[in-house]
């Protein structure tokens, strides 16, 4: 059977921390009991990063946490997720599931972790930079915002919005897959 352990970044430090969640109902706020062999700790944490262990490891013996990026026969990255039941990832840009984990309506890969190589997580995106670097992206962001706003008149719906960030992405993803890669189209489709 598999061992339920959690983990989540610590909300005062970033330091990623194991064991249980809990939630106190009063403040609702996060917390994960972790333990060693002599006392209990409690730990105050990022919602947002907790990630639940998958009972696998991969070809190095690293638990495999849901939220954790993997290569895939070293070649392609992939987040691993929890859907339908399973544990695994997304393989394609369809969006298409690959149980890691045995669910009795899902196609999975038995052994599938041997073939697996943990190479960060999800929640890592910003940790190797440094603040001018954070600062000018989300300088960026301001300006499109503003532009856009100034540009198009406001959406009809949240739905509008979303299916408009939809067929940006889409089209972001296109120069991505290109085979001559050109970081400068890249960029400015993700402008």
């Amino acid at each position: 059977m598999r061992e339920i352990k959690f983990r989540a970044k610590r909300i005062d430090n970033g330091e990623w921390v194991y064991g249980n969640v809990s939630i106190n109902p009063l403040t609702k706020k996060s917390y994960i009991d972790s333990y060693d062999n002599v006392r209990s700790y409690v730990y105050e944490i990022v919602p947002e990063t907790v990630g639940q262990f998958t009972g696998l490891k991969d070809k190095n013996g690293v638990e495999i946490y849901e939220g954790d990026k993997i290569l895939k026969f070293g070649a392609c990255e992939s987040p691993v997720v929890f859907e339908n039941g399973a544990f695994g990832y997304i393989f394609d840009k369809d969006y298409n599931f690959i149980a890691l984990t045995q669910n009795n309506n899902l196609e999975w890969e038995n052994n599938a972790s041997n073939n697996l190589e943990v190479i960060g997580n999800i929640h890592g995106m910003c940790e190797n930079m440094n603040e001018d670097e954070i600062d000018k992206i989300m300088n960026d962001i301001l300006k499109e915002v503003k532009q856009v706003s100034e540009k198009f008149p406001p959406y009809h719906s949240v739905h509008e919005g979303y299916a408009i960030m939809l067929e940006e992405f889409d089209e972001l993803w296109d120069e991505v897959k290109q085979k001559d890669k050109n970081h400068t189209r890249m960029y400015n489709e993700a402008k």
